[in-house]
């Protein structure tokens, strides 16, 4: 059974239900469920099929979406929403769009980052990628686990970046996407147009171990967020 819910909502099977704004921050979410052996849990986020659009400027959709199968289910199962959107460069701005999007689907919005939000019976939370305190994106997160394993890919993603014409003064959400689309294309020598996703829903792919170190404040946090 996957953790993954279809694009069209129409079931919901778990009490607890992590929205993401993409398709490779579900697929990382999906896999430290596993991981961790979280089974009371699903994981979702807007798609082009599901709500017209994709990203975090449709997870107000997308959650009204999940509010409306919630209300119209026989047996009222949903316990907490867990919205997970990267930081970026400002992540008082996400943290408040996350909000935004949780009081326009009527959920309950937490009143900070990184906190659990009860209301009645109903859990919410926001959770920023790529952690406490930090800016930045999921590629970041990827780049640490990925690196750590294999630190000389560093060097030559590096050195590839600095060829044509990338520095550390560029925009450096760019500059993480670009060094994690390089790993991903090396390590997929029949299809270098794959994204992280795909590998994240793998578990034969040792690129991006999922027991690193890296995910230990995320996966600590999915476990607390679905506790009963």
């Amino acid at each position: 059974m996957t953790l993954i819910l279809p694009h069209k909502v129409s079931v919901i099977d778990a009490p607890y239900i992590v929205v993401c704004e993409g398709f490779g921050d579900a697929c990382l979410v999906a896999r430290l469920l596993e991981h961790r052996a979280i089974q009371n849990c699903r994981v979702g986020c807007p798609s082009r099929a599901g709500v017209g659009g994709e990203g975090k400027d449709f997870l107000d959709k997308y959650l009204d979406a999940i509010a409306l199968v919630a209300a119209n289910q026989t047996t009222r199962i949903l316990r907490g929403i867990l919205v997970m959107v990267d930081a970026d460069d400002d992540p008082g701005k996400a943290f408040d769009l996350a909000c935004e999007a949780l009081t326009f689907a009527e959920f309950p919005a937490p009143d900070a980052q990184f906190a659990l939000h009860q209301v009645g019976d109903l859990r919410t939370a926001v959770y920023l990628v790529p952690g406490l305190g930090e800016t930045g994106t999921l590629e970041h997160l990827l780049l640490l686990s990925a690196l750590e394993k294999a630190p000389a890919s560093g060097v030559c993603v590096d050195a590839f970046l600095g060829c044509v014409g990338k520095t550390p003064a560029n925009e450096p959400n760019v500059l993480a996407k670009m060094k994690m689309s390089a790993l991903v294309a090396a390590s997929n020598p029949r299809n270098p147009w794959a994204t992280p996703g795909p590998l994240l829903q793998s578990s034969k792919s040792n690129l991006i171990p999922i027991d690193s170190p890296h995910f230990k404040h995320l996966g600590d946090f999915l476990a607390e967020f679905c506790a009963e």
